[in-house]
């Protein structure tokens, strides 16, 4: 299962894998058949996009069979695409995987968050049952059951095949029943005992689920789905109720599809429209970069100058217009020997009339340009202005909101003294004096850092922040 053991690195309050080479290799299903490599890998692979694929083909970086062809190629039943690339892991938070207990037929093992069970999605080094081989010497176990990435429990592990057999087999035939805690968002109603509405899938891609009615049902492809609910507490000052699941069919992401369907998602399942509950220690130190806005100033007053500029050329051009019109009137032919003396002078005082004329409208030209010039800059200067009081008066709203959030968070500390009693500890890490154990808040920074994996755009880094490892 594992060719060669992984280089860990640890730096908390996450575990990271060192890059390494690594051939991926699938077998055609039969919703490929007919297509071209090229749609196949970019419809049913979403680590990369299509550009990358189509390149990684004509380099020979992606193969069928382990033979070199070209993105057009027509897949077909019994083929195997194989796919060399240098292998990234997500990050998983690095928190200790403790055995409760284990004989010579069973392992019992508490997993912690953030961690999937086996290879699958991305992770192959970074999961449950590769530390468990490299890091407890547990190797060859079978799972009995599984628990998704964001759950924590135990897990049940058999030492032989056999075993493992008899307990599906057993477990087939038997009414095992599971049970979940989930703590959902608002005041969750006693009156609601169940959902069994039915679940389809949204995107295969993305791997999305939700509800629909019975009528929509065939028509969407849905499957049965069956989940019953237990309240058991609520908590007003997070607005937040702690739930007993009990999921009685075994759909992907069950639970989760049916309480987002009742309005009610899961705390810090943000795939699911559930809003992020972190803490103020969290809060401080994962405050994030926050991208430079485009600045207003720099903007308008280019849309000034452009437009100034604009002014300036039109100008020009009469100015050159006139010119050309000068020099027609001076290559006219001369006048008739034969014409007076007075229409001479006339035509002189003409001349000397429109030149006048031409002076001043020059200078008025000049007035005008400066006048309008002055006004732009009034203009800017105003517009710089009203900039500035926006700032402040930004300023003064963030600082307000800052107040307000602190008053919140000092009624939050006082209730967590009348409930709990010393909290000195957690005024020292609020206040920066003493280092927060990311043992205790394992979630909120396992979330924290998923926002960052996934929508990395909103940081100046484009990196993924393993990249520098």
């Amino acid at each position: 299962m594992y060719d060669n053991p992984p280089e860990y690195v640890k730096i908390p309050p996450f575990r990271f894998v060192k890059p390494y080479q690594h051939v991926y290799k699938t077998n055609v299903k039969s919703r490929w058949l007919g297509m071209t490599l090229l749609d196949a890998m970019e419809k049913e692979f979403r680590a990369y996009n299509k550009e990358y694929y189509e390149n990684a083909i004509n380099e020979g970086k992606i193969t069928v069979n382990s033979v070199r062809v070209s993105p057009e190629y027509k897949l077909e039943h019994g083929m195997q695409i194989e796919h060399a690339t240098t292998r990234v892991e997500p990050p998983i938070l690095d928190l200790p995987v403790d055995i409760v207990f284990e004989d010579d037929s069973f392992v019992v093992v508490s997993k912690p968050p953030s961690m999937i069970v086996h290879t699958g999605g991305g992770y192959h080094y970074n999961c449950l049952s590769a530390i468990l081989h490299f890091e407890h010497g547990l190797k060859d176990l079978y799972v009995l059951h599984r628990l998704d990435r964001l759950t924590s429990g135990l897990l049940i592990f058999s030492k032989n095949r056999l075993l493992a057999q008899k307990f599906h087999d057993a477990n087939s035939k038997l009414n095992v029943q599971k049970t979940y805690l989930a703590r959902v968002q608002g005041n969750f109603s006693e009156d609601i005992k169940e959902n069994n509405k039915p679940q389809y899938c949204v995107s295969m891609k993305d791997a999305i689920f939700a509800c629909c009615t019975e009528e929509d049902a065939q028509k969407l492809d849905a499957k049965s789905a069956t989940t019953k609910f237990e309240k058991l507490w609520y908590d007003p000052i997070s607005d937040s109720s702690l739930l007993e699941c009990k999921p009685i069919t075994g759909r992907t992401h069950q639970i989760r599809v049916h309480l987002a369907d009742l309005g009610h998602p899961i705390l810090n399942d943000i795939g699911y429209g559930g809003k992020f509950i972190g803490n103020e220690i969290v809060n401080r130190n994962f405050k994030g970069l926050k991208q430079e806005s485009i600045r207003q100033k720099d903007v308008l007053e280019g849309e000034v100058v452009e437009i100034v500029g604009k002014k300036v050329k039109l100008n020009t051009q009469e100015d050159e217009q006139q010119k050309e019109k000068n020099k027609e009137d001076q290559n006219q032919e001369e006048p008739s020997l034969l014409q007076n003396e007075q229409q001479e002078v006339a035509g002189q005082e003409k001349i000397n009339i429109d030149k006048n004329e031409k002076v001043e409208q020059q200078i008025q030209q000049g007035q005008e340009q400066q006048i309008e010039k002055q006004q732009d800059q009034q203009q800017i200067e105003k517009q710089q202005e009203q900039l500035q009081q926006q700032q402040q008066q930004q300023q003064q709203q963030d600082k307000q909101q800052n107040q307000q959030q602190q008053v919140q968070n000092n009624i939050k500390t006082k209730l967590h003294q009348q409930q709990y009693g010393n909290t000195s500890l957690l005024n020292d890490c609020l206040s920066g004096k003493e280092e927060w154990d990311y043992h205790k808040h394992p979630l909120e920074i396992y979330l924290h850092s998923w926002k960052y994996l996934f929508n990395g755009q909103e940081f100046k880094s484009k990196e993924p922040y393993w990249y520098y490892i």
